[in-house]
């Protein structure tokens, strides 16, 4: 059987229309002397594993990328090598190295970025600016003073179509006349509420609704005005 979408997750969680993948199946995968069972893959999600660089390497026709997972100097190399990746869910850690590495990831459309708020601006807004096809980025966990930084991406990368805000530390900052305002005028800004990330990109990987999808109607909707007065979220 070919698998196009490959689960593997330390911790055991998995959805029920996925089947996880355990070592032995990985290591089989890996091993493999035909390229056929490698080459079917296109979306993986990588939680707490080891052999991340390997997967990485060996399947290069990912185009969807879910990676938790501790970093080795492995890693990004074998992102920047993966000619197809289009989505890539990360940690924001990864993106630090990724900034100083220099490297860009050609194909990329969607980045989001979990785990983790900015401590670095100024290198946050050089990053999105370097990887030239971006047209989605989504963030979670964000602090109060980080919603000008968004703002500020969306200015700096004309090209992007939607900036997602997943999740944030406390709701009233989302919640305010002040924040509301920003939102309003800021049309491909959106906030989207989620109740598991692993289960959101599942959707996605089998080609139904997912968060991107639900935040590029609300945009459609608003850029249209035909949304109802102050949607803000989906």
């Amino acid at each position: 059987m070919l698998y196009t979408t490959l689960l593997s997750n330390k911790h055991g969680y998995s959805p029920g229309s996925v089947p996880r993948s355990n070592s032995r199946v990985l290591h089989r995968l890996l091993n493999e002397k035909s390229q056929r069972c490698r080459d079917a893959v296109r979306h993986v999600i990588l939680i707490h594993i080891d052999p991340v660089s390997d997967v990485l390497g060996k399947c290069s026709l990912i185009e969807d990328a879910f990676v938790l997972c501790p970093l080795e100097e492995t890693v990004l190399p074998r992102l920047q090598q993966l000619p197809h990746l289009r989505r890539l869910h990360c940690d924001a850690h990864m993106l630090t190295y990724l900034d100083r590495s220099g490297g860009i990831l050609p194909a990329l459309t969607h980045l989001e970025v979990l785990r983790g708020t900015f401590e670095t601006p100024a290198q946050l807004r050089a990053l999105a600016e370097r990887i030239p096809r971006l047209t989605h980025f989504a963030c979670n966990q964000l602090r109060e003073h980080d919603l000008a930084l968004c703002v500020q991406i969306l200015q700096r990368v004309p090209a992007l179509e939607v900036f997602v805000i997943i999740d944030v530390l406390d709701d009233l900052v989302l919640l305010s006349p002040e924040r509301e305002a920003v939102f309003e005028a800021n049309l491909r800004l959106v906030w989207v509420s989620m109740a598991s990330y692993v289960e959101d990109w599942v959707q996605g990987a089998m080609g139904r609704v997912d968060f991107w999808q639900r935040a590029d109607e609300l945009v459609r909707r608003r850029t249209s005005g035909t949304s109802e007065d102050g949607a803000l979220l989906v």
